[in-house]
């Protein structure tokens, strides 16, 4: 089984200048025949922010509408300085004409036009990159950060380009925070402050394109390895920034590991004592330049050129392997 988060919202019936948003996952069953079926959808819970969020700017549309000329069609920001969870100049009166109207290709292509997936327009780190991380989780934890902030951790360390991340700044979404603080993992604070320096002396990782897990020398609340997902090729505030997907401790190690291999993941070697400390706990060895290897199989590092579907998340919890 294979678990996906999405996000949904639809306008409410009889009630204009209104929306219901939704969180949820996605349970994808991957059949013998090679092909993959949506299975269910559970822990769905009701995104008030995000409902509020798209019904204030609905309403804010219509007030514009009424003032403007009959030919306006679009809403601009007073200043390009607004912070918005969508950008008012782009996808939102696009993307959300696309919905009333149940017209769900045209509101994808809106979304994609304004780099919405990819966290262009929707998240921003104009504010949280003046401030110290302590301040931002000071800010977050008394309710005071905005939908529209990203985390700001400072500059992605050079070592990490041995997996193709430049030295560009580092950030997590509000909502990817959520996640790996409060709702599916257990990561305390005291993870959070030490991540920069311990993501600075990574153990190894597995990846794959534009995305890469690092196993970290550092353990969750609940005393499992530290896994951190990055993905580079990501825009905020139309610059381009290297994002943490999700942080989240491995709860089964060698099943993750395992499917890694099995997936054709590279695998990079950043620390070979420490590396092979963790891995030959659970059968494998790793070597610069030949690898992991386990009683079977054999990944090439970094030097080669093997590819695969890389897992972002791994595993979560209770052991089931997510996307």
């Amino acid at each position: 089984m294979y678990r996906y988060d999405t996000t949904f919202a639809f306008p409410v019936r009889g009630v204009p200048q209104t929306y219901k948003a939704y969180d949820a996952e996605m349970v994808i069953r991957n059949a013998s025949d090679g092909k993959k079926y949506l299975y269910d959808i559970v822990a769905i819970k009701e995104n008030t922010g995000l409902a509020l969020d798209l019904s204030e700017k609905a309403r804010g549309r219509l007030k514009a509408a009424m003032q403007s000329d009959a030919s306006t069609n679009s809403i601009s920001t007073s200043n390009g300085n607004v912070n918005a969870k969508f950008s008012m100049k782009g996808m939102d009166s696009a993307y959300l004409a696309a919905v009333e109207r149940g017209d769900t290709e045209a509101a994808q292509n809106a979304k994609t036009a304004a780099g919405e997936g990819s966290g262009e327009g929707r998240f921003s780190i104009k504010r949280t990159s003046q401030m110290t991380l302590a301040q931002q989780l000071k800010m977050y934890y008394d309710g005071k950060m905005a939908s529209s902030d990203a985390f700001y951790f400072g500059e992605t360390p050079d070592v990490l380009k041995k997996d193709g991340f430049n030295a560009l700044p580092l950030a997590m979404t509000t909502t990817d925070f959520k996640k790996s603080t409060k709702q599916k993992h257990n990561i305390p604070r005291r993870v959070l402050k030490t991540l920069i320096e311990k993501l600075s002396h990574p153990l190894f990782s597995f990846s794959d394109g534009t995305r890469s897990g690092f196993v970290l020398d550092d353990i969750d609340g609940d005393g499992f390895k530290l896994l951190a997902a990055l993905e580079r090729g990501t825009n905020m505030d139309r610059k381009p920034v290297n994002v943490i997907q999700s942080l989240y401790g491995l709860e089964h190690p060698a099943e993750w590991i395992k499917n890694q291999i099995a997936e054709g993941k590279k695998f990079t070697l950043y620390d070979k004592e420490k590396a092979n400390a963790f891995l030959q706990t659970y059968g494998y060895s790793a070597l610069v330049g030949d690898g992991i290897r386990s009683t079977d199989a054999i990944v090439e590092d970094s030097q080669s050129d093997v590819k695969g579907k890389f897992s972002l998340k791994g595993m979560d919890s209770a052991g089931r392997q997510l996307l």
